[in-house]
């Protein structure tokens, strides 16, 4: 159906967040696609999802928010930067864990929490901030310098350590994601890191080799390579297909045929950067959308306390034609609104809620508040 250009735009006061796609060619479209629909269906049927989860489904065009268990306290700059990621895929608000996570850099540039000094902790900030950034947020944080101590950490041959054993793949593939952040030429730098990563390539499997040839690894690779618009070595995705099971989870080197969770969200977070154009931190998150027959319900963040829902309508309908708006929040605090619209006026309607105690906020659309019959499916969006 056609839709006009009558949008009946709804100001809601919430935190919210956004989603995109493109297709940059790494591999054969038909490979990238077998493999993510079929980690997508995985991802369908499992009961619950983390931060990395949520992220990278959402990235990949599949709203599993409902399905959001965040992981864990929040101790450390890698914890707060993991759940930011999260929250603004499943479309929580970010504010507090924003201030309470910039407010952890030091002066020196790194981001430490206590006696927690890993490098992975401003790696990951870094990552966070700008991902947030990136979906309407507007972090304030000295990220030049943030960046300038990740840079200064950089080992001789051009990896990096986070733990203090070493420098391995999966965290010189993850530094590479920062990097890409930088307002600074980090050429030299980066192909530091690109030598030290194919020096660690595994001929006879083709996957990277982390103290041992690893799938976790090569889906690291893609991410640090698409980030900083470098190219694959012919085969490596092809490589990563080998591992995934029927049920589209994948299964690491070390545990042949058995499924598992951190392998199966670490391609997973590969296939989302091989969907985008410069890596999925780089890019917004398209609103998520509901549509039935014609109409289209879409959200996206405005600033800091505003969701715009627009409201799409197909230009066929009747002119003068009512429908009902029909907004629920559920949780310690719950409640409801109803409003006729006139679909064929443009207006403008402010809706203000407390979200103390709302878990989740429905909007639907409605033919009457007699009938309740929906004509367009409902929007869902978590706290």
């Amino acid at each position: 159906m056609k839709f006009n250009q009558r949008i009946l735009s709804v100001f809601i006061l919430i935190c919210f967040a956004i989603m995109s796609l493109g297709t940059p060619a790494y591999a054969s479209v038909e490979t990238i696609e077998s493999m993510t629909t079929d980690l997508q269906n995985f991802y369908a049927h499992k009961k619950e999802l983390d931060e990395w989860e949520v992220f990278g489904t959402r990235a990949l065009g599949q709203d599993l928010s409902f399905k959001y268990v965040p992981s864990g306290n929040l101790t450390s700059p890698t914890d707060y930067s993991r759940r930011i990621i999260g929250d603004i895929s499943a479309g929580i608000c970010v504010d507090d864990n924003i201030t309470t996570l910039v407010n952890m850099q030091e002066t020196d540039g790194a981001f430490r929490h206590e006696a927690d000094a890993s490098l992975n902790n401003t790696i990951w900030s870094v990552i966070a901030l700008e991902f947030a950034r990136n979906n309407g947020e507007d972090p304030i944080y000295i990220k030049d310098d943030a960046i300038d101590y990740i840079v200064g950490s950089q080992d001789a041959d051009g990896g990096f350590d986070i733990s203090g054993w070493g420098a391995d793949v999966d965290s010189t593939a993850h530094a590479m994601i920062a990097l890409s952040f930088s307002d600074d030429d980090m050429t030299d730098a980066i192909e530091k890191a690109v030598t030290y990563i194919e020096n660690k390539r595994d001929d006879p499997s083709g996957l990277y080799d982390n103290w041992g040839p690893s799938v976790e690894s090569t889906a690291a690779v893609i991410e640090g390579y698409i980030a900083n618009n470098i190219n694959l070595i012919d085969g490596t995705v092809e490589t990563l297909k080998q591992y995934q099971l029927t049920d589209g989870s994948f299964y690491p080197v070390w545990d042949d045929g058995i499924s598992n969770q951190m392998t199966s969200y670490f391609v997973l977070l590969a296939l989302a950067d091989l969907k985008y154009d410069g890596g999925k931190y780089h890019n917004k998150l398209n609103p998520i959308t509901a549509t039935k027959e014609g109409f289209k319900i879409s959200a996206k963040k405005i600033n800091v306390d505003e969701v715009n829902i627009d409201i799409g309508v197909p230009a066929e309908l009747i002119a003068g034609e009512t429908k009902l708006l029909a907004i629920s929040w559920e949780g310690s605090n719950h409640g409801y609104f109803y409003q006729n619209i006139n679909i064929d006026e443009d207006s403008v309607f402010r809706f203000g809620l407390n979200k103390t105690g709302v878990d989740e906020l429905n909007i639907m659309l409605w033919d009457s508040l007699d009938g309740m019959n929906p004509v367009c499916d409902k929007l869902n969006i978590m706290f």
